[in-house]
C-alpha cells in the first residue's frame, strides 16, 4: 500500500550474543517499516551502550536511536535480552540527556514467553498473529527489500491448542525443521 508517515517512531531490537542468530534492528515510523538491519551475535553490552574502551565508537543502538530518535523502543527480554534491563536504562539515559528521546519516552522488555489471555498461549503468539492481522488488513508497508526478512516473515507457522489458543511456532521448533530464529 503507500505508505503513510503519521504516527509515533518506534524500533524493535532483537539481540543474539552467540552463534549464527543475529542481533537486529527494525524501525517504523507509523506503520511503515522503514529500517531493518541485522548484525553478526556479539556482547550485548557493547551493542547496545558501546565498548568502553572505545568511546568515540557509536553502538549499533546508539547510531540508530541518534538517526531515528524513536518515542518507544520494544527490546527481546527474553533469552540473551533477559540480562539486559540495565544497559537499556543507561542507553535511555544517555538518549534523554542528548535528545535523541524525549523525556516522555518508553524503553519497553518484551518478555514473549509471557501469558498475555486466553485466547493466545503467550505473547510471542498474540504479537506475531496482530503483525499478521496488519499485513492482511493492509495496515502496515514494508519500505525495506530484503529477502531474509520476508522469509522470516513467511516462514512462521501456527496451530490451535487443545484449548483453543493460537499457538506460533516456537523459535527451537523452527530450527527442527532447518529454518532460523526469526529476528
Amino acid at each position: 500500500r503507500e505508505p503513510l508517515m503519521l504516527g509515533t517512531t518506534g524500533m524493535g531490537i532483537d539481540l543474539a550474543s552467540y552463534g549464527t542468530d543475529e542481533s537486529a534492528i527494525a524501525v517504523r515510523q507509523g506503520d511503515n517499516v522503514v529500517d531493518v538491519t541485522g548484525y553478526p551475535a556479539g556482547r550485548i553490552d557493547w551493542f547496545i551502550n558501546g565498548d568502553p574502551e572505545h568511546p568515540e565508537i557509536m553502538s549499533p543502538v546508539r547510531r540508530k536511536i541518534k538517526e531515528y530518535q524513536p518515542w518507544v523502543i520494544v527490546y527481546d527480554a527474553d533469552g540473551p535480552g533477559a540480562g539486559a534491563i540495565g544497559e537499556f536504562q543507561r542507553l535511555h539515559e544517555w538518549a534523554k540527556r542528548n535528545r535523541y528521546m524525549k523525556e516522555d519516552s518508553v524503553i519497553i522488555p518484551f518478555r514473549g514467553g509471557k501469558r498475555v489471555n486466553d485466547h493466545y498461549l503467550n505473547n510471542r503468539s498474540a504479537w506475531w498473529w496482530a503483525l499478521r492481522k496488519r499485513f492482511e488488513r493492509k495496515r502496515i508497508s514494508m519500505q525495506v527489500l530484503d529477502p531474509k526478512t520476508d522469509h522470516q516473515l513467511s516462514q512462521l507457522t501456527y496451530s490451535i491448542t487443545a484449548t483453543g489458543q493460537i499457538k506460533v511456532e516456537s523459535k527451537a521448533d523452527m530450527k527442527k525443521r532447518g529454518e532460523s530464529s526469526p529476528d
